[in-house]
């Protein structure tokens, strides 16, 4: 199981979102949080980019996970987006390398 620090707080749907959440209902916090991806407020558009990432990390799509943490760091340069982003990106890696690995080996023998 992953675990992450995801926001919960700034609009309403933040709020109902985290209720979403906790029963582990990321879909329908994702369209909540999708509502505040062009928020007036930067910082706001920010929560709701890292928010989307984690849902698109827990979903098991690493590329959706990372392009959103991408737009989060646009939105509001803050440490914990980057921080997220950067072990996003070494996620990938890790499983480039695995995917490498067995395709080098052939299991058939």
């Amino acid at each position: 199981m992953i675990f992450r620090d995801y926001y919960v707080s700034g609009t309403e749907n933040f709020e109902e979102a985290e209720k979403l959440a906790q029963i582990e209902n990321y879909t329908a916090a994702a369209e909540l949080w999708e509502q505040e991806v062009s928020h007036s407020n930067p910082k706001m558009r920010a929560r709701a980019c890292h928010n989307l990432a984690i849902a698109h990390e827990l979903s098991g799509d690493l590329v959706k996970a990372v392009h959103w943490a991408e737009k989060a760091l646009e939105n509001h340069n803050g440490k914990p987006s980057a921080q997220y982003l950067e072990s996003l990106k070494a996620r990938q890696a890790t499983e480039e390398r695995v995917r490498e690995q067995l395709a080098f080996n052939d299991f058939s023998k």
